[in-house]
């Protein structure tokens, strides 16, 4: 079995998934990570150089290539679940969970780590851009984390104890 983290940009998906994948015997992919490694580009100058579309394209062919992998955390860019087609691939690869934060804290945070490109026009287009987004990722998400005010440790016990309930 596999265990897919998303959730937004800065929600803590590449942390909890490094933890995750160590304290139970997993691998771990992070697919930005793939992406940059590919393209040798950081992920906003992918997107700001192809756009969105070809962006999400470039995206789902690094998700093709992980069609064989077992027993790994894969943590997903934020939108990689705007793609139908990525979102329905990464539904047949494993378990998503969603790593669910509050509107305002994911706005500090990227306000703290610079707003991605395409919401740079302040908080009512976070507000717009976050309820869309939250509604795909609920529509996947077969265990949603409430992650405010939680640690990674928290967070890890809280996915350990349902592994071990759920014998995955």
């Amino acid at each position: 079995m596999n265990i897919i983290l998303c959730g937004f940009k800065n929600a803590g998906k590449t942390t909890l998934g490094s933890a995750l994948s160590a304290a139970i015997h997993y691998s771990f992919i992070d697919t930005d990570y793939l992406l940059v490694n590919r393209q040798e580009k950081s992920v906003p100058d992918i997107y700001a150089e192809f756009g969105e579309t070809r962006f999400r394209q470039l995206e789902h062919t690094i998700l093709m290539t992980l069609t064989d992998v077992k027993n790994t955390v894969i943590a997903t860019g934020g939108g990689t679940f705007v793609n139908p087609k990525s979102a329905r691939l990464l539904k047949e690869l494993g378990k998503i969970i969603y790593l669910q934060l509050d509107e305002g804290i994911l706005y500090q945070r990227m306000l703290e780590n610079r707003l991605p490109r395409f919401i740079e026009e302040g908080y009512q287009q976070f507000s717009t851009f976050y309820k869309k987004r939250h509604a795909i990722y609920q529509d996947y998400a077969e265990e949603i984390l409430d992650a405010k005010h939680k640690t990674t440790s928290d967070l890890l016990g809280i996915i350990t104890q349902g592994i071990i309930k759920n014998g995955q």
